[in-house]
């Protein structure tokens, strides 16, 4: 058997770890959406050099359903998904896929240039770029070697 050193952060660390994979998982069961809204749109934000990205998955939300704004340092991303009309006559075994409105609301470094943010949409991947300030940019510092 291997004895293994207890420190008084491992327990704090094991169940810091057991919460996020509580919330990497949906707390709903399939097509009850999520909250008020109906449903939200996974997201990624990811730093990518002199600006941050946010990916949002909006599979068949049509652009003139969305609406997207960056202020301060809050991206809102607003929109609806709608699905064809289902009835009882329609004989569904099986109902997942979500709609409704959704409301997702992202908060970001302060340092970021929101009068510059971009959006696009391709094949239901929302990419919202957002610039970071100039003087915020990491630059290069070229190290200058002396001989001697």
């Amino acid at each position: 058997m291997q004895l293994m050193k207890h420190t008084p952060w491992s327990l704090l660390r094991d169940i810091r770890e057991e919460v996020n994979r509580l919330f990497d998982r949906d707390l709903l069961p399939a097509g009850e959406g999520w909250g008020e809204h109906g449903w939200c749109p996974k997201v990624d934000i990811k730093e990518a050099g002199d600006k941050f990205v946010v990916l949002a998955e909006i599979p068949g939300v049509d652009p003139k359903d969305l609406h997207i704004s960056v202020e301060n340092n809050k991206v809102t991303i607003k929109g609806e998904k709608s699905l064809e009309k289902r009835t009882k006559e329609d004989n569904y075994l099986k109902v997942e896929r979500v709609s409704g409105i959704f409301n997702r609301q992202l908060n970001l470094p302060e340092y970021l240039n929101s009068e510059q943010a971009t959006a696009k949409l391709h094949h239901g991947l929302l990419e919202i770029s957002i610039p970071k300030k100039e003087a915020y940019i990491p630059k290069q510092v070229e190290v200058q070697v002396e001989e001697a």
